[in-house]
């Protein structure tokens, strides 16, 4: 199982939903986020006062995928997403060790949702 993160433009958020949704892919967490990225228009280390830029407002989508719909997945993100234009985002996959489902309804055993490998052996 892997997750799939996007840092994407505010305004794409509605139109990368839908392409999830076309997907197949519901399942996912939205959140604001800010940063400056890799912008052309300055240079690191010549920077002075009013130099520096605002940082550039962004969405954060999160999203957890089996292994076989991440291609899926980051395709919906990119025609989401994608306008051509610097700034469009980033996507980053990595690995799921495990997921934990923390409903109290649930008993101790049924809370793990995935494991990616047994948990290791304890040191003699």
């Amino acid at each position: 199982m892997f997750m799939v993160t996007a840092l994407i433009q505010p305004f794409r958020l509605s139109h990368v939903e839908r392409e999830l949704l076309l997907a197949g892919l519901q399942d996912h967490m939205v959140g604001e986020c800010a940063g400056y990225g890799a912008n052309p228009n300055f240079v690191t280390g010549s920077l002075t006062g009013s130099d520096v830029p605002d940082v550039v407002p962004k969405v954060k989508l999160e999203i957890p995928v089996p292994e076989d719909l991440c291609e899926q997945a980051i395709e919906a993100i990119i025609r989401g997403a994608r306008l051509g234009k610097t700034g469009d985002g980033k996507i980053f996959v990595s690995e799921l060790v495990e997921v934990i489902d923390l409903s109290p309804s649930l008993s101790d055993v049924s809370r793990q949702i995935y494991r990616s490998r047994p948990p290791a052996e304890a040191a003699e």
